[in-house]
């Protein structure tokens, strides 16, 4: 099993896994489960009709200061890569500049 920590260089708060979705009224960051965890961006005025209604993109947010980014256009400053002392779980914690 491996886990993925993503730390931020704003407030190193850890970096969860979600999707940014922009709905009829706003830009919602959400968990893997689909539940709002916060809006991003209010009252947009994109129309109804508009292709970016119900789009989505796989992001990492942190929930201590709202910061969202794309999994795609992730840079790294630093990776750290290791193993529990049992050997049960390979981590990866990634630094975002």
């Amino acid at each position: 099993m491996e886990k993925v920590f993503y730390i931020h260089d704003k407030c190193k708060g850890e970096m969860l896994k979600g999707t940014y979705k922009c709905t009829t009224k706003d830009y919602e960051v959400q968990d893997n489960e689909g539940n709002l965890v916060f809006t991003k961006i209010s009252n947009h005025e994109i129309p109804e009709n508009d292709e970016e209604i119900n789009t989505t993109a796989n992001i990492v947010y942190c929930t201590s200061c709202s910061y969202a980014v794309e999994t795609d256009t992730i840079n790294y400053d630093v990776e750290i890569t290791g193993s529990s002392p049992d050997n049960n779980i390979n981590y990866r914690i990634r630094y975002i500049k």
